[in-house]
Formats: structure tokens, C-alpha cells, sequence
């Protein structure tokens, strides 16, 4: 477990050390710049955490890359491994988003985002997380200040310290 060595970290008020492996499995979810899948459609992938393929679909959709995804050669039975060169950062990251987003966690972990994003797909991301802080909250690590602009708070870890910054305006 995480152990300060002062204070403490809360997530809505409850120390993070109180959760049980059941509760953060259920409340938690994360979302990578590499996120791993198996060799595997996109169904398969997405289906581990919900089986519902309406619902997949409607989360594609939310994250406007359901078009994309039906276009790949066998479209949603596209294999993620197999089948690699249909897939940019882009589409693998946003794909790992939606898996976290169909796992229905109240947090999500964001840890970076591809460092090969175009402006376009950094402003849709942006407009996706925007829309994401409607149902669930999220949480991001990063090494740039890529998302800092939609961030109620931002926070930089520095030689061992936490340090609040004031709002980033976009």
C-alpha cells in the first residue's frame, strides 16, 4: 500500500489505504499511452470488462472512433495484434480509454497520453475527457501539461514533494 511519510491521500474523502481489493477493482480503472491488449479482436478486448456489445458500441461511438473502427478491415473482429498495422497511438490509446470507460470505475487513471498525437486528435481527446468528467472522475499523470487546461486540479511531484499548482487556464 501506499504510505505517506506525512498526511495522508484521500479520493472523496476516504483514505485510499481503506480500500479493499474489491472496492478499488470496481471504483478504479486506467487507461495508458501503451495500453496492452490480448491478440484478440477489439470485441474480445473491450468484451473482458463488459459484454454488452450495444453498449461498446455506444461507448465507440461517445468517443467518436466507432466510424474508424468499423472501417478496419474486419471492424469490431479486427485482432489488436494480428492485425497492428490498422492501428495508430491514437486508436490504441482511445481504445484503452474506452475499455476503462465500459469498466463503469467511478476514477479513472490516465498515465500519459501517446507522445504522437496531432493537434486534432489532442483537441478530441481534450472534448472526450471533457465530456468523461460528466460521469466518472479522472486522474492523470503526466510528464506534460498536455490536459492541465481541463484539470479541476493540477499537481506536480517533484524530489519527493507534492505541490499544488494554480488553475491552468486553456
Amino acid at each position: 500500500s501506499i504510505t505517506p511519510t506525512t498526511g495522508t491521500i484521500t479520493m472523496d474523502g476516504i483514505n485510499i489505504n481503506d480500500f479493499n481489493k474489491q472496492t478499488y477493482n470496481h471504483n478504479f480503472s486506467y487507461a495508458t499511452s501503451k495500453p496492452y491488449f490480448y491478440s484478440e479482436s477489439i470485441f474480445d478486448n473491450l468484451s473482458y470488462v463488459c459484454s454488452s456489445k450495444k453498449k461498446i458500441v455506444k461507448v465507440l461511438k461517445q468517443l467518436e472512433i466507432y466510424e474508424t473502427v468499423k472501417n478496419l478491415s474486419n471492424g469490431l473482429d479486427t485482432n489488436v495484434i494480428k492485425e497492428a498495422d490498422q492501428f495508430n497511438a491514437y486508436l490504441l490509446f482511445m481504445l484503452g480509454l474506452a475499455r476503462a470507460i465500459l469498466s463503469n470505475s467511478e476514477w479513472i487513471a490516465i498515465y500519459e497520453f501517446p507522445t504522437s498525437l496531432t493537434a486534432k486528435q489532442i483537441a478530441h481527446v481534450k472534448d472526450c475527457l471533457i465530456n468523461l468528467k460528466k460521469s466518472c472522475s479522472f486522474i492523470i499523470f503526466s510528464a506534460s501539461d498536455l490536459a492541465a487546461d481541463i484539470c479541476d486540479n493540477c499537481y506536480v511531484m517533484a524530489a519527493g514533494h507534492i505541490r499544488k499548482l494554480a488553475k491552468v487556464e486553456g
